[in-house]
């Protein structure tokens, strides 16, 4: 399983301040990277600044998950493989996104007090993490054991598969990519006839899809 996106590169190079007019102001402050040297990229921050992503070494193909607080960095590492990525960030500091494991196969994680852990997956061997909300539920896509990609849920300790709007083709992606307070996600999916729309997915007394008690809605704008 391929991750969605993975983008690496240079976060920021330098601090400077930005005057767009006389009343604002923007500042713009470089993260950094570990030790001084290679490269930083953020991609997750949560209310109160802290911020998630990657960082590593120059001209090397290894990179750590990250988290940056109180202006300072650290490394959340990796599930034993060369990479790793974080990717959201919740109020609490915790944070989901993917890494490489021992066998080079991409596994979502969560990391709760800099420590990470493996989340499973959907009987495929691969996942990758994407959102997370303040009660610590985890969103994003995983390999079943037919070899299909779903978007999951994990909540209570468990993967929860949310299904497709109808495609059952392994060549396409199916991802949820984030989660409110309220436990409501939003992600994409395929339908049957190979069209992809965004879907909100919402536990309900519905039972479409075929996954009973859950709801998992395609909504689009009508022309």
């Amino acid at each position: 399983m391929r991750p969605f996106s993975f983008s690496v590169g240079i976060l920021l190079l330098t601090t400077a301040t930005f005057f767009c007019d006389a009343q604002t102001s923007y500042k713009v402050t470089d993260l950094g990277a570990l030790n001084n040297s290679g490269y930083s990229t953020a991609q997750g921050i949560n209310a109160v600044g802290a911020v998630t992503g990657a960082v590593g070494k120059n001209n090397s193909n290894s990179s750590e998950a990250f988290l940056y607080s109180n202006g300072a960095m650290k490394k959340l590492g990796t599930l034993g493989g060369n990479s790793a990525i974080g990717i959201g960030i919740n109020a609490s500091g915790q944070v989901v996104g993917y890494s490489q494991n021992s066998a080079g196969v991409y596994r979502a994680f969560l990391a709760s007090n800099g420590t990470m852990s493996d989340i499973g997956d959907l009987g495929g061997g691969s996942a990758v993490g994407y959102g997370i909300n303040d009660a610590g539920e985890v969103v994003g896509s995983a390999v079943t054991a037919e070899g299909e990609n779903h978007p999951f849920l994990y909540t209570g300790g468990k993967m929860i598969d949310l299904g497709t709007l109808g495609s059952s083709d392994n060549n396409w992606w199916h991802v949820a990519q984030g989660i409110n307070k309220s436990g409501i996600v939003v992600g994409t999916s395929y339908n049957a006839q190979g069209n992809f729309f965004g879907f909100v997915w919402s536990q309900g007394e519905n039972d479409e899809d075929g996954y009973l008690g859950w709801f998992l809605e395609r909504r689009y704008r009508h022309q």
